[in-house]
């Protein structure tokens, strides 16, 4: 099963999933240009330690999604889907994806926004280690604040920077982490320009 529409190329999604991720079903989904509703481009049942293919054919990049359960979207892999060979890796805490300039491009932003997040998780695991062990003075209590602030600007300041871009990759970012973002004063502006250009309802 497959997405296809009038064009003389076409695409090639590739999924490597590790052996040690529980996998139901991988399915493949792709959003129309109103981004209100889906089209479903595969489904293949499959167990651990798969590797499963889409082809098809799109006549202009889309915003498309796998998922590894047919029921539960709770986690979603995005990427751009576009007449090329797209090769998306799966692992225990890991993810790749790779294919075309379009994806490089989000992937780059996505990582970076796991970065900072990842620093906010290793700050908070160093914070309960040290808080649990009463070895956590009130001095080094203050600097974690401190700390844990400037990380949570970094993310919102990241998210200025990508919302402002109003192409794609803030488009997916939106879709997936929008929740995520403070709506300041700084912000706000952004976002209703970023509305009002891809017509999304707040």
């Amino acid at each position: 099963m497959a997405c296809s529409e009038q064009d003389g190329n076409s695409y090639q999604v590739v999924c490597h999933i590790d052996k040690s991720i529980r996998v139901d079903t991988v399915v493949m989904y792709q959003y129309e240009d109103d981004y209100n509703s889906l089209r479903i481009c595969g489904k293949v049942p499959v167990s651990r330690g798969a590797t499963v293919e889409f082809s098809g054919s799109v006549n202009k990049p889309k915003i498309a999604f796998v998922t590894l359960d047919e029921y539960d979207w709770s986690e979603r892999v995005y990427f751009v889907l576009e007449n090329n060979r797209i090769v998306i890796r799966i692992g225990n805490g890991h993810l790749s994806i790779k294919g075309g300039e379009r994806n490089d491009d989000y992937f780059k932003v996505f990582a970076e926004r796991r970065g900072i997040l990842n620093q906010e998780k290793s700050l908070r695991n160093r914070y309960m280690k040290m808080a649990s062990s009463k070895a956590l003075t009130a001095s080094e209590d203050s600097l974690m604040l401190v700390e844990h602030k400037q990380l949570s600007d970094s993310l919102q300041r990241f998210y200025r920077q990508v919302m402002s871009r109003n192409d794609m990759v803030s488009e997916m970012m939106w879709s997936q982490f929008g929740n995520e973002i403070t709506m300041t004063a700084e912000m706000k502006p952004i976002i209703d320009a970023f509305m009002e250009h891809h017509k999304l309802v707040k």
